[in-house]
């Protein structure tokens, strides 16, 4: 859609109206912003014609570099630009509301959890360092998302609870947040899933025990 040009109104004496100048731009601004589910999805599906880019510089390395794991390479890199584009993506439909994509783990894994966590494990399941998971429990915490407290019988360990208005924006987010996997994994039946979970642990395991 072709954008229309910013017309400022002037004052009787021909000065330029700075502060309705500032509102128009912040509106164009403020459309150009990627916040509707639509974008964020569309975000998963760009990357096909850039990583051919790389599939054909691993290329010239094969060709270069003797003994070189062209074919391990390729599988490395891919799934490595899956999760940067799934996250990109994420972190598009949630920077209206506040959030990022590691926030959005840590309000999860607070819904699901019963007991008290330490940070460390937090860091584990968000991928984050424990130290970037306290800033991120900070952060939610002054938004009113979050609710924090020590348990009793281990001062290293924190109970996590949502607030009402964190449980509310979760529950608004999540559909969202689905709709980005179910892109993520289109054409992809239910045994072809199956498999794919099924390698992906054989993945960890042997980087687990390495």
């Amino acid at each position: 859609m072709k954008e229309r040009p910013v017309k400022a109104s002037r004052l009787k004496d021909g000065v330029v109206n700075n502060a309705v100048v500032k509102e128009a731009v912040a509106r164009e601004s403020a459309a150009r912003e990627p916040a509707t589910r639509e974008s964020a999805v569309r975000e998963t599906g760009r990357d096909s014609k850039s990583f051919a880019h790389i599939e054909r510089l691993l290329k010239r390395l094969e060709v270069r570099v003797p003994g070189y794991p062209r074919d391990l390479a390729v599988l490395a890199r891919l799934a490595a630009h899956i999760e940067k584009k799934t996250i990109e993506a994420s972190n598009a439909l949630l920077k209206p509301h506040g959030l990022n994509y590691a926030m959005y783990q840590v309000l999860v894994i607070s819904l699901g959890s019963e007991q008290a966590v330490a940070t460390t494990e937090l860091a584990d399941a968000t991928g984050e360092r424990p130290t970037n998971v306290t800033h991120i429990c900070d952060e939610l915490e002054r938004q009113d998302l979050i609710l924090r407290s020590r348990a009793e019988h281990d001062r290293r360990r924190i109970h996590i609870e949502l607030t009402q208005q964190g449980q509310q924006l979760l529950a608004e987010l999540q559909p969202l947040m689905w709709q980005i996997w179910r892109a993520r994994y289109r054409g992809i039946n239910g045994a072809e899933r199956k498999q794919l979970l099924e390698l992906m642990r054989r993945q960890y395991q042997n980087l687990s025990e390495a």
